[in-house]
């Protein structure tokens, strides 16, 4: 088992509300009412300090859970002294993260001090994906979209190297190490799936499904 790494975030992180509606859509509407009521810094007309200057670097890749306004928002806020680059979108695929990577890597290291986070979504999601693996080796579907991602999330671990880096899932199950997803730093309020490497079985069948989040990644 790979070993996990250390997420660049610590420290106690603000309330947020987030809502996830409609049995197996991935419309997610985050309330940040509760952070800005808690903590005065995340109102409106908030304070800070102009006179922090950016000294390192976060590249973040993921889809749409670290891709929504308030990552950027609070990570503004929080952490000043970092500048974010977020490649990530609703929706990206799994073999597309991976080639952005590997694509930008280069530009990435004119940078002396950059930290990596890599957030793999559902397997499908490009038809590259299931390239990685091939289907006649396994029994079955579950299995078979396990290796795949495995698979891909080692194949980004090896080509980072020595870099800080911070690799995980959003919300299917994490096969390669030992590093919450991002939907594991929430408050659960419904029963999770033991394994699950595509949203249906995630997003369960109910109606609506509400998440309390004490996390700021």
């Amino acid at each position: 088992m790979p070993t996990p790494h250390k997420s660049f975030y610590s420290g106690s992180n603000p309330d947020v509300t987030t809502k996830i509606k409609g049995a197996g859509t991935r419309s997610i509407n985050i309330c940040m009412k509760s952070m800005f009521e808690e903590n005065p810094v995340y109102r409106d007309g908030w304070e800070y300090d102009d006179n922090i200057k950016a000294n390192k670097v976060v590249y973040a890749i993921g889809c749409s859970w670290i891709h929504y306004s308030w990552f950027t928002r609070v990570h503004a806020l929080k952490y000043p002294d970092t500048l974010l680059i977020n490649r990530s979108f609703g929706g990206h695929g799994n073999s597309m993260i991976i080639d952005t990577v590997k694509r930008e890597y280069d530009l990435m290291q004119k940078f002396d001090d950059i930290y990596f986070i890599v957030c793999f979504s559902e397997v499908g999601r490009n038809i590259k994906d299931f390239s990685y693996q091939n289907p006649k080796n396994y029994n079955g579907v579950q299995e078979y979209e396990k290796a795949i991602l495995y698979n891909q999330m080692e194949c980004i671990d090896q080509f980072l190297g020595n870099e800080q880096r911070f690799i995980t899932t959003s919300f299917v199950s994490n096969p390669y190490n030992n590093n919450k997803r991002i939907i594991d730093f929430c408050e659960k309020t419904y029963d999770q799936p033991c394994e699950s490497y595509t949203a249906a079985p995630v997003h369960s069948n109910t109606s609506k499904i509400e998440i309390r989040c004490s996390i700021l990644i």
